[in-house]
């Protein structure tokens, strides 16, 4: 290996090291100046794609790992159909790794088109997202609050009871008995018969016998 290849190893060995640590724009500067090199080999730049991939933004990770294949097939065409095994471990790493951002890409197309799907089927006269109701209101109309309607049901139930009672010594006079009217002045003439001359009686006073006061056994 030449003064030039471990120049390129050492920094690729860096941007690994960067990448591990997770400190992600560390590890990105060092591969965008080994990629602008013309002088890296195709090996290098396999790996270098790969790791790459690994760390750009997410729309932009199948280009990197597709473009690894890509060279790794220009490898193999130059070796007559051969590649070393490390190659074939990257390669095949490469290939799940874009199988898998595929996937990723297609159920992100699948979710936005559900998406325009939803949004084209919802009713066009809904209130605008700028001036939303006020929590409770309904078709505009506000809806009273807990407290409110508990205090309208005290409200309520105070007025009745006064009514109640407004009205209770009312509902005792209409259901007393009423009172026997008095009889009224008698309209009889006056009785013209002589007064009597009848004697005195001159029995003595009668005593009233218990059976008389008590009632018959």
């Amino acid at each position: 290996m030449d003064e030039l290849a471990h120049e390129h190893k050492a920094r690729y060995d860096d941007a690994m090291e960067w990448a591990r640590a997770g400190v992600k724009h560390k590890a990105l500067e060092i591969c965008w100046q080994l990629r602008l090199d013309r002088r890296l080999s195709k090996y290098r730049r396999v790996l270098l794609n790969f790791l790459l991939a690994c760390l750009v933004e997410p729309e932009e990770r199948l280009k990197f790992a597709e473009e690894s294949l890509d060279i790794i097939d220009i490898i193999r065409q130059d070796l007559g159909g051969r590649i070393p095994d490390y190659l074939q471990k990257v390669e095949t790493l490469a290939e799940e790794y874009v199988e898998q951002l595929e996937e990723q890409a297609e159920e992100a197309r699948m979710s936005a088109e559900s998406n325009k799907m939803l949004l084209s089927a919802l009713p066009a006269d809904i209130p605008a997202l700028s001036s939303p109701q006020e929590p409770g209101d309904k078709d505009g109309a506000r809806l009273p609050t807990f407290d409110e309607h508990v205090a309208a049901l005290f409200a309520a139930k105070k007025k009745r009871k006064a009514t109640w009672k407004a009205e209770l010594p009312i509902l005792q006079r209409t259901t007393e008995e009423p009172s026997e009217p008095p009889a009224p002045p008698s309209t009889a003439p006056p009785s013209t018969a002589p007064p009597s001359t009848a004697p005195p009686s001159t029995a003595p006073p009668s005593t009233p016998t218990p059976a008389a006061v008590c009632g018959s056994p």
